[in-house]
C-alpha cells in the first residue's frame, strides 16, 4: 500500500483537529447541545488531548498519515522498552474501510514481533474499533469506566504472559 508517514508540523493542527472531530462527532448525536457547543466541546477535547500527550509522551512519533498522496489521518506511537504503545489513530472518513487501518496496524504487528513487546492502545470501550482491533488479534485486558485496554502479543511471548 502507498502508506507515508510525515512528522506533526505546528501547520498540521488544524487537520488534525478535523481528524479529531470526525472521529468523535458520532459520539455527540445523541446530546442536546446545539453545534456550537458540540464544535466548543471538540476544541476543548482536542486541546486537552493535544497537551497531555505532548506533556507525557515526549519521545513519541506524532505522524501525519498520507495514502496515495492524500491527507487522510494521524498515527500517534510512543515506543517504549516493554512495549509499543498506539496512542491514537484516527483516519477520515473517506480513507477508512480501504484497509488503510488494517495495513499500518499489521506493520505495528510486525515490528512489535521484531522486538518482542505488546503492542498495546486504550479504545472507548463502544467504539466499532474494539471489533476491529480484535478481529487483528487484540484483548481486551481490561476496561475501566468508558476505555479499554487492549493488547496484541507477539506469539514468542505467548497470548497470557506479559
Amino acid at each position: 500500500m502507498d502508506i507515508h508517514y510525515l512528522p506533526v508540523t505546528e501547520r498540521d493542527i488544524r487537520f488534525l483537529f478535523d481528524v479529531f472531530c470526525s472521529s468523535r462527532i458520532d459520539g455527540l448525536k445523541h446530546t442536546q447541545w446545539s453545534m456550537r457547543e458540540k464544535i466548543n466541546f471538540l476544541i476543548s477535547q482536542f486541546q486537552l488531548q493535544h497537551r497531555h500527550y505532548t506533556y507525557h509522551y515526549k519521545d513519541a512519533f506524532f505522524l501525519k498519515i498520507k495514502f496515495q498522496k492524500k491527507d487522510i489521518g494521524r498515527l500517534y506511537l510512543h515506543r517504549g522498552s516493554n512495549e509499543i504503545r498506539l496512542m491514537d489513530i484516527a483516519l477520515l472518513p473517506d480513507a477508512q474501510n480501504k484497509r488503510v487501518g488494517t495495513s499500518i496496524l499489521e506493520t505495528l504487528k510486525k515490528e512489535a514481533s521484531g522486538k518482542n513487546v505488546p503492542l498495546t492502545l486504550h479504545v472507548d470501550s463502544c467504539s466499532r474499533a474494539v471489533q476491529f482491533y480484535k478481529r487483528l488479534g487484540f484483548e481486551t485486558l481490561s476496561t475501566h469506566g468508558p476505555t479499554s485496554f487492549m493488547r496484541w502479543m507477539p506469539e514468542s511471548r505467548g497470548r497470557h504472559n506479559l
